[in-house]
């Protein structure tokens, strides 16, 4: 009635890890959790100096949410191929490795830094050499950079470091570094 080993199969290896209430909800799409099911994801490990990737697919998430954290733990099957970069032989169960999967696609966003935004939801382009003061959506916030969405051109200058005075009409000139 003792174990005397354990037999793991290199083919059905799989990794597990925690996306935060937040996250997950994000990544499902229309309230529906098996939207997150089949996402690929990618596997890094880092070994010594180098880094081994493989490629994984979401299978399947834990029946509760994590009581501890909040989060919900998700499973992904990783697909273990013997070429040249990705040895079979080389990952291991138990092995802490890093997790990259896509987000949600954001059309029509750009990326400023979390103090060009003012009053909440406004930020300030340069027209003319002159300040004007434009709504945005705030679609994302990210660590330290928020995603948002307005109707400007491309080109158009922005303010991404505002001051006190700051207002719409105010002259400015823009300097190049």
């Amino acid at each position: 009635g003792e174990s005397i080993g354990r037999l793991i199969s290199s083919d059905d290896l799989e990794v597990s890890f925690e996306l935060n209430n937040d996250d997950y909800a994000r990544l499902i799409s229309q309230g529906k959790s098996d939207t997150l099911l089949g996402r690929d994801v990618q596997v890094n490990w880092r070994l010594g100096d180098s880094q081994l990737r493989y490629d994984g697919r979401i299978e399947r998430r834990a029946a509760e949410i994590d009581p501890g954290s909040g989060g919900v733990e998700v499973f992904a099957r990783v697909a273990v191929r013997g070429d040249a970069d990705q040895p079979t032989d080389a990952l291991r169960p138990g092995a802490f490795v890093e997790i990259s999967l896509a987000d949600v696609s954001y059309p029509g966003v750009f990326a400023l830094p979390e103090e060009a935004i003012v009053d909440g939801a406004r930020i300030f382009s340069v027209v003319e050499d002159t300040l004007e003061s434009v709504e945005v959506e705030v679609v994302r916030r990210l660590e330290d950079q928020v995603l948002v969405r307005a109707e400007i051109a491309d080109d158009t200058e922005i303010v991404t470091t505002p001051f006190a005075t700051i207002g719409p009409g105010m002259r400015v000139r823009v300097l190049a570094e």
